[in-house]
């Protein structure tokens, strides 16, 4: 049976604070799209050279730079290679429950223009266990990119708070769409440094992994690198945004 993919989810993120600081009251709309080749491409043409142009990789800082300054983990990504790498797993897995599929969601704010992405996602809902011991598949989240304050600088948009956020949400929302718990796990890639492991361990809250686990034949769990939630830990997450999931 050809494989459908999602045209939205049920309780998704629809406002963020935006403007000076996360804590003005100011709200826009967003909206959670399925990703395109497009929103792809535009991705990698108009916001990846921003990335590229003012971030850094950890292993690229300097001695003696902030840790927190500059830093990202995207920098050098090629979002439509990530969107083919979705396309390809389901290709590859034509029976798969569909939990089993990948997805591939665009946040987007609205220009005069029309709409522009602000941050893109790729996640697996049910790809593996992480911790020792257990065999449930927990939702995998492989690739995810929050737009930098540069991209709305370019756009005359006000910088918007919560995608990174928003971005893990959409991964717990796809697995509960899909009739699965909410929990999900993720690698964070050591380009993000200090910083990125900051912001899964503290603002997320997401237990840090320290075994050391075979998940695929080509992934495995590398002791500090990856973290996750269970079910009631994603919950919790989640119920932080359901006053912004109204239309």
């Amino acid at each position: 049976m050809l494989y459908r993919h999602p045209t939205l989810l049920n309780r998704p993120v629809r406002w963020l604070s935006c403007g000076g600081t996360n804590d003005t009251g100011v709200q826009a709309a967003i909206d959670v799209v399925p990703m395109t080749w497009q929103s792809a491409w535009y991705w990698h043409r108009q916001v990846q050279p921003l990335i590229d142009k003012h971030y850094i990789r950890e292993q690229d800082r300097r001695p003696g730079k902030d840790v927190f300054a500059g830093v990202r983990a995207d920098v050098r990504w090629r979002w439509p290679t990530y969107f083919a790498l979705a396309a390809g797993w389901n290709r590859a897995r034509p029976g798969a429950a569909p939990a089993e599929r990948a997805v591939a969601w665009c946040v987007t704010a609205a220009t005069e223009d029309g709409p522009i992405p602000i941050g893109m996602l790729t996640a697996v809902p049910a790809y593996a266990p992480p911790y020792l011991g257990e065999h449930a598949k927990l939702g995998f989240v492989w690739f995810l990119s929050d737009a930098p304050a540069e991209h709305y600088q370019l756009n005359g948009l006000p910088k918007m708070f919560g995608v990174a956020y928003t971005l893990l949400d959409i991964a717990v929302q796809s697995r509960l769409d899909l009739g699965e718990d909410a929990s999900i796990f993720l690698h964070a890639d050591p380009a993000g440094g200090p910083k990125l492991i900051a912001f899964y361990e503290t603002k997320c809250r997401m237990t840090r992994l320290w075994h050391e686990k075979r998940l695929s034949a080509v992934r495995s769990i590398v002791p500090g690198e990856y973290f996750a939630m269970t079910a009631e830990q994603a919950n919790e997450f989640c119920a932080r945004f359901d006053a912004l999931r109204t239309e």
